[in-house]
């Protein structure tokens, strides 16, 4: 497959595949990069289109950069991709995975995307910090006094709750399908149940699948609904 390295503003990014008026941006979750988005170039580029895969903020190349990947930095690197995305071909999709997704969602509410594809996505930032004090023993009250606070999960930052609340997600204006496990412990089906009901979003739960699908037939499971949506979302790119 064709493989070309981009830097758009600070962001660097891969374009895959043979030319093509279409293209889908790929964002990834905590901990990935854009070489990730190797399988799902593939399959996209088996229907015709081009895929482009960012490194967001402290993750891939970037990861000695003194950038933070919070809310508001890594919603900033996705609108500058999809605006490049949108100025570069005829029709843009998204493929976006967990915390990727949330940034996605902060960043991309409004723009002309055809097709939305979300991977475990991360739909309430605000109730997921939320947990993660509780589980560590902290309150809100603690994060706001302290400004930072280190969980075994991460390192909570008062400023980035406050811009997390200040800016709830909500749906994309383009056809939107999630996949995720229904034993989710990052995203309740409850919420991915209301937040796709009032966007009108496809939902397909994994029965005994949880947030991280690397378990034995989950990826191919993955694999089956990424190649089922990309072809039936064909017709929104026309």
């Amino acid at each position: 497959m064709v493989i070309q390295e981009r830097k758009i503003g600070r962001v660097p990014a891969l374009v895959w595949g043979q030319p093509s008026k279409s293209v889908y941006l790929a964002v990834h979750g905590k901990y990935g990069c854009k070489e990730e988005a190797s399988g799902f170039a593939r399959l996209a580029a088996e229907q015709g289109f081009q895929s482009l895969s960012i490194d967001l903020p402290a993750h891939g190349v970037r990861k000695n950069e003194p950038l933070a990947c919070n809310a508001r930095n890594g919603a900033a690197d996705v609108k500058t991709a999809v605006s490049y995305a949108l100025q570069t071909w005829e029709n843009v999709g998204l493929y976006a995975v967990s915390l990727g997704a949330y940034f996605s969602l902060l960043a991309c509410a409004d723009a002309n995307l055809k097709n939305c594809l979300l991977l475990s996505p991360v739909l309430d930032m605000e109730g997921l910090i939320q947990n993660m004090l509780a589980w560590s023993g902290f309150t809100e009250e603690t994060l706001r006094e302290r400004g930072t606070v280190s969980t075994q999960y991460e390192t909570l930052e008062w400023e980035d709750y406050c811009y997390v609340n200040a800016h709830p997600v909500r749906g994309f204006c383009a056809p939107t399908s999630v996949f995720m496990g229904a034993q989710d412990e990052l995203t309740p089906r409850e919420t991915a149940e209301a937040f796709c009901k009032t966007c009108g979003a496809n939902l397909t739960l994994l029965e005994g699948a949880k947030h991280y699908l690397n378990g034995e037939g989950e990826r191919e499971a993955v694999q089956a609904w990424l190649q089922e949506q990309i072809h039936c979302g064909k017709q929104y790119f026309m």
